[in-house]
């Protein structure tokens, strides 16, 4: 197998996920609903290459940036925000499990609104480096479950729209396949036909910016049985050494077939992660404790896409990239809902791929095209970004 070490900017954000601390465990909710925000927008890129980022407004007016992340059994804020917090309550150690502990400190909570809406949290946040955690992307602060469990909230990635949603009048008609979800210790987890594992339990963790973490033995089992594109190891800023396998093609028990899944150790427990997440419609009903994932991405078409792009590569006839290049064509599938038969009834057709060097430092991002059922497959755009996805340089297409 080709060794690479890919996404690991994505993987700085893996698992801030699955935050634990030993004062997560939350009282029982009131069955008193809290005021509904209104739907908002959320960045494109969430789910692919990016966390997921909301605006939320303090109350002396300021508009920041935050990370909706379920695996964090708190909110925590920026440190730069202490002097806005008044008084400190106290430090303590803060575990991220990837990222090792750090010094936190603890302050009354402050008044976070969405849509004009104040979000129910506990009384009080803790402040800590959220530079050192997310180093590529500028967030202010991560809402995490002592907020979230309180909502049903509806996540759209065709639409790129978060919903909070009515518990009470939830129509689940076409909300997809249902999820038992059970809240402890602040963090969502579920049983079901996940990876191949139908009875493992299961971290819903949208912190977590892959498709998802099993157990080095169920991931070792699954590398035998499944189509695995590429693999190779990465170290996390905590020192654990772990696999991390791309498959190009991944099998479920229902015979569902997905593309390009990235998976990674659990030394941390298994993990459903949001790049998992977002091929679906998830509506997570928190206070019902139920997930629906209604799935949303067609991935017909990739394997001829990629098998296209490997040949003009292997051709020295891709713009950007050597023919020794060592890397993983990772395709960013579709988001409309497929036809029955699973393939698409519109012509023409694209695929947009990313591939993903060794090094990391950039990212080469290739579209192709499929004109009509009788044509072939042609390169329609190139182009280099830097790993944040910002442009860098545009190829000219033969």
């Amino acid at each position: 197998m080709r060794i690479i070490c890919a996404i690991v900017a994505a993987i700085c954000t893996i698992i801030l996920c699955s935050c634990a601390t030993q004062e997560s465990i939350h009282p029982p909710l009131s069955i008193e609903r809290p005021p509904l925000p209104p739907e908002a927008s959320f960045n494109k890129t969430a789910g692919r290459g990016g966390v997921l980022l909301i605006t939320l407004l303090l109350k002396d007016g300021a508009t920041l940036p935050f990370m909706l992340d379920t695996g964090a059994p708190a909110t925590i804020l920026d440190e730069s925000l202490d002097s806005r917090l008044g008084k400190c309550l106290g430090t303590n150690q803060f575990g991220y499990r990837w990222f090792g502990t750090e010094s936190v400190r603890s302050y009354k909570a402050p008044k976070l609104c969405m849509g004009g809406v104040k979000l129910l949290t506990c009384d009080s946040v803790m402040t800590g480096d959220l530079t050192r955690i997310l180093p590529n992307h500028q967030i202010m602060g991560i809402l995490g479950m002592d907020c979230l469990r309180r909502y049903c909230i509806q996540l759209d990635f065709a639409a790129n729209r978060i919903r909070f949603l009515d518990p009470d009048h939830l129509d689940t008609n076409d909300l997809g396949n249902a999820f038992p979800l059970t809240i402890f210790a602040g963090n969502a987890s579920t049983r079901g036909n996940m990876f191949g594992q139908r009875k493992a339990r299961f971290c819903v963790d949208t912190g977590c910016n892959v498709d998802g973490m099993l157990k080095p033995t169920m991931l070792r089992r699954e590398m035998r049985k499944q189509t695995v594109g590429s693999a190779g190891q990465i170290k996390s800023p905590a020192g654990a050494t772990v696999n991390q396998v791309f498959f190009d093609k991944f099998l479920f028990n229902d015979n569902a077939c997905y593309h390009d899944v990235n998976l990674v150790d659990g030394v941390y427990g298994n993990i459903i992660g949001l790049h998992f997440l977002a091929r679906h419609l998830v509506t997570l009903d928190f206070p019902r404790q139920t997930m629906y994932l209604q799935r949303w991405s067609d991935e017909s078409f990739v394997d001829e896409a990629r098998e296209f792009l490997k040949g003009l590569k292997d051709k020295g006839q891709l713009p950007g990239l050597s023919k020794g290049a060592r890397g993983h064509f990772y395709n960013d599938w579709l988001l409309v809902k497929p036809s029955k038969s699973g393939r698409p009834q519109v012509y023409p057709v694209s695929r947009l791929f990313y591939f993903w060097t060794a090094s990391n430092s950039f990212r080469y991002n290739y579209t192709v095209v499929l004109a009509s059922q009788d044509s072939e497959w042609k390169l329609q755009r190139a182009w280099r970004t830097d790993a944040n996805g910002k442009m860098i340089e545009e190829y000219p297409v033969p």
